[in-house]
């Protein structure tokens, strides 16, 4: 709609507007200050991301495990050896053999005290293998050579020390007699192994230790001299605890920002909201106004505008401004707009020859409409309540009618 001068009058008065669009000064407020808490929540999120240390791997605690084996081969009585027992690292002559004595030392040392759950036990594998380089596994034996001990401390230290012996000969007679009877040609050995299985944390770190280790020496059976082979690999190690993903302010002055910045974003924000609900509901003239002159601005008069309602000897008013549009498309005559008085009161008309109709927009009118219809709207949220309760008594009713005739 272009600006325009309407010159009216009605009765004893006369009204002379530019017929300015509403400036709608409130609205443009309300939108800065919106605009302007997504700026400050931009940058409080932005100075909070570089004020924080993210992602920080936090040692909680070191630790080392150390595993070792070893053994002693005790003699039968013979002419030839001086002492009655051999140390480890020899070949030995297996009708020599009375006993082995295999040890077993697990160590676990940490900087901090531990909590340390754990689980061992030594075992025998007796396996006798095909002699054809296949190394496929003919026939094997399971023996439990000490309890199993299960613990629970909280030390900086775990260390444990177990040895058993082995008698060879009983082992080595079973072997010879299973391979006798079948006639078979095979290699034979005993495993003796420590099985260790611990679990430990420090302070409910992240981290824990979860291992499983096995420590084993090899003893060959059937055989007429022994090369006895022991297998420590991968017993020894050491590792930290760590927490990771801990947070912890860097930039304390980022931080304060980020915090300012975030509670003037949300006053702004919160006094945005409210001053958009009193705009709306102070300005609900204004508001159906403009939505008037936009949605209709093709079909409002441009130009300069001379209007003597005292002049028209019919007057009709019209209810529903859609009437209005609907007889300016009819008659092919365009609506005139002027304000009776700016921000509460506006008349629109359409002259045809001496018939003037016309159509009123007030704010009172307005405000009064809405306040019928909330009334309206709180009337028919009751009723609904209440229809939903009287329901739910009759169903509970039926219910225990129900009941009482099936008993």
């Amino acid at each position: 709609m272009k600006k325009r001068k309407i010159d009216y009058f009605s009765l004893d008065k006369m009204y002379s507007i530019k017929n300015d669009m509403i400036k709608n000064h409130p609205k443009v407020i309300c939108i800065f200050l919106f605009a302007v808490s997504c700026l400050f929540l931009l940058v409080s999120t932005l100075t909070f991301i570089k004020s924080f240390n993210f992602d920080e791997t936090v040692e909680k605690a070191n630790y080392s495990i150390n595993g070792a084996s070893d053994y002693t081969v005790y003699l039968k009585d013979n002419d030839y050896y001086e002492t009655d027992y051999l140390n480890s690292g020899m070949k030995y002559v297996a009708s020599l053999i009375n006993t082995i004595n295999v040890k077993f030392d697990y160590e676990v040392h940490a900087n901090k005290d531990l909590d340390l759950d754990y689980t061992y036990k030594i075992v025998g594998n007796l396996k006798v293998y095909d002699k054809d380089n296949s190394g496929k596994v003919l026939y094997t034996k399971i023996y439990d050579l000490s309890e199993p001990v299960s613990k629970k401390i909280n030390s900086n230290n775990l260390v444990i020390n177990e040895d058993v012996n082995i008698d060879y000969g009983l082992y080595n007679e079973h072997v010879n007699k299973y391979l006798a009877e079948y006639g078979l040609l095979a290699d034979a050995e005993l495993e003796v192994s420590l099985n260790v299985y611990i679990n430990g944390e420090y302070d409910h770190s992240q981290q824990n230790i979860a291992s499983g280790k096995v420590m084993t020496i090899k003893i060959p059976l059937s055989e007429q001299t022994l090369d006895i082979k022991i297998d420590n690999s991968e017993v020894s190690s050491s590792d930290r605890l760590f927490d990771s993903s801990s947070y912890s302010v860097s930039n304390l002055g980022l931080f304060i920002v980020s915090a300012i910045t975030l509670i003037i974003s949300v006053y702004l924000v919160v006094l945005s909201t409210k001053l958009t609900k009193k705009y709306i509901d102070e300005n609900i003239y204004t508001i159906t106004l403009n939505k008037i002159l936009k949605e209709y601005d093709r079909i409002i008069v441009n130009g300069n505008v001379t209007i003597d309602e005292n002049k028209f000897s019919n007057k009709v008013y019209i209810d529903s401004f859609e009437e209005l549009v609907d007889a300016s498309q009819s008659f092919n005559e365009p609506i005139l707009f002027y304000d009776v008085v700016p921000g509460e009161k506006c008349f629109f008309i359409i002259i045809k020859g001496d018939t003037l109709y016309k159509k009123r927009l007030s704010k009172a009118y307005l405000e009064n409409q809405k306040r019928i219809k909330n009334s309206v709207d709180e009337v028919t949220k009751k009723d609904k309540k209440e229809e939903t309760t009287e329901k739910t008594v009759t169903k509970k009713t039926v219910k225990k009618q129900s009941k009482k005739s099936g008993k």
